[in-house]
């Protein structure tokens, strides 16, 4: 296969000068994906930042993961299922700590056992015992624990650089990042937030059935919540706005609400499937209208998913999926995922076309499956502006470092009155797309 830079025919770095932010992105991290800002530093320190922060991410996981049965956890599990107390790392034990304060604030809604027994914890020896033979599963809390630590340990190295850890819609931000809040009606990747907030040495996560159906245990009856409303938390730390934002998913919202408002520094909003809002005093801002719609309500929806690997940590290829009138004008960019705009230029097709992008920041939302994207397009163009029914041409481009190269396209009858689909050919890198367009879904 010939080298995909034989193919350009202009100098698009000098046209595309490299910005101060650098982007990395991985799928299967955690069960979910990782997105990864670093700016205000040089390359080189943005780069060892994410060295650091997929090391540490690593680390923690082989203690904390229930998946693995070589992890420390799965070990002192066992430990438990036999009666005996069972020794600890200072990183599980500091998670079952925060566990045993979090079971106390939400009376029983957070724990690590579906029987609301507190653990016994020496901290002298840093050992565990349970009053029942239950596993422990700390994945509720442990995703906000890893992420946590992961960011200090890089901002400890590079104290320096301003950094934004995403994984699976659950941030932490050193210095300020902008956060897009997530439309719990809303399904697809570049669906428009309904806010944005500016967080600034903070955390922030959302909870809700909207992207796995509703998996959130409440472990008062050890039944998953048959509540439906999305809830998002801003804290200090990613322990607390995750704890947090799981209780809300299981308690009413006013019960909700009256919870935050004992922890310091906490906000938190409430949204219920008819978009109804509850919000704590501090929680303020408008929310963004949404764009024009096509007339009749109809909109292009598309599933997008990212061949599933083995290998951990496994970089997510740069991707363009983009939107060309029938003259093959550009109409708009629907997603562009490039760790360096240095190399935009391996997306050759999507880059001989493009509209300027700016970094869309971060959108906090529930966690999803790892390399399952969904995206929108609501008939208008780069600028907003609607644009008229006609045919289009859906791109779809993905270039990974020592990997393949791939591109599908179809056509799509776009404004009449009746749905249509159509799917692209299976490639190296992604399964075949799906391409409808449907009558966007009612809320209420």
């Amino acid at each position: 296969m010939p080298d995909r830079r034989a193919f350009l025919h202009f100098p698009l770095a000098v046209l595309l000068p490299e910005g101060g932010q650098y982007n990395y992105r991985y799928d299967g991290v955690l069960g979910t994906s990782l997105d990864l800002a670093v700016s205000g530093v040089s390359q080189s320190t943005a780069n060892r930042v994410e060295a650091i922060i997929v090391e540490e991410i690593e680390r923690l996981r082989r203690i904390l993961s229930t998946y693995d049965a070589s992890s420390e956890i799965s070990r002192v599990n066992h430990s438990l299922a036999r009666g005996e107390r069972a020794h600890c790392s200072q990183e599980l034990f500091e998670l079952l700590e925060a566990y045993n304060y979090w079971q106390a604030v939400t009376k029983g809604v957070i724990s690590p056992t579906l029987h609301r027994q507190h653990l016994s914890l020496q901290a002298s020896d840093r050992s565990v015992a349970s009053p029942i033979r239950l596993p422990l599963n700390v994945d509720a809390l442990g995703k906000a624990f890893i992420i946590d630590k992961a960011v200090s340990a890089a901002s400890t190295k590079a104290p320096s650089a301003s950094i934004r850890l995403n994984i699976g819609g659950d941030l932490v931000a050193r210095g300020a990042h902008p956060v897009g809040i997530v439309d719990p009606q809303a399904h697809a990747d570049n669906d428009t937030p309904l806010a944005t907030l500016n967080l600034h040495n903070a955390a922030v996560t959302t909870s809700g059935s909207l992207a796995r159906g509703r998996h959130i245990v409440d472990a008062r009856t050890g039944l998953a919540s048959t509540l439906e409303h999305t809830a998002t938390v801003v804290a200090s730390n990613a322990v607390t706005a995750n704890a947090l934002s799981t209780a809300l998913c299981a308690l009413a919202p006013e019960d909700g609400i009256q919870l935050v408002k004992q922890i310091k520094g906490a906000q938190a909003l409430v949204i219920t499937p008819t978009g109804k809002q509850y919000r704590s005093s501090g929680f303020r801002f408008q929310l963004a209208q949404a764009p024009a719609k096509w007339p009749a309500g109809f909109q292009v929806e598309i599933t997008f998913t990212l061949k599933p690997h083995q290998q951990a940590f496994l970089q997510r290829p740069y991707v363009a999926v983009w939107v060309e009138s029938s003259k093959e004008d550009h109409i708009k960019t629907l997603a562009a995922w490039v760790g360096n705009r240095r190399w935009m230029r391996e997306l050759y097709y999507w880059t001989r076309s493009y509209s300027e992008i700016a970094d869309p920041g971060s959108i906090t939302k529930p966690t999803r499956t790892p390399g399952l994207y969904k995206f929108t397009w609501d008939g208008t163009d780069h600028k907003g502006t609607p644009v008229p029914p006609g045919n289009y041409s859906i791109h779809f481009e993905t270039s990974r470092e020592h990997g393949p190269y791939c591109k599908q396209s179809v056509v799509l009858a776009c404004g009449g009155d009746k749905p249509i689909s159509v799917v692209t050919k299976d490639t190296e890198d992604f399964l075949p797309a799906q391409v409808n367009y449907v009558m966007k879904p009612q809320v209420g």
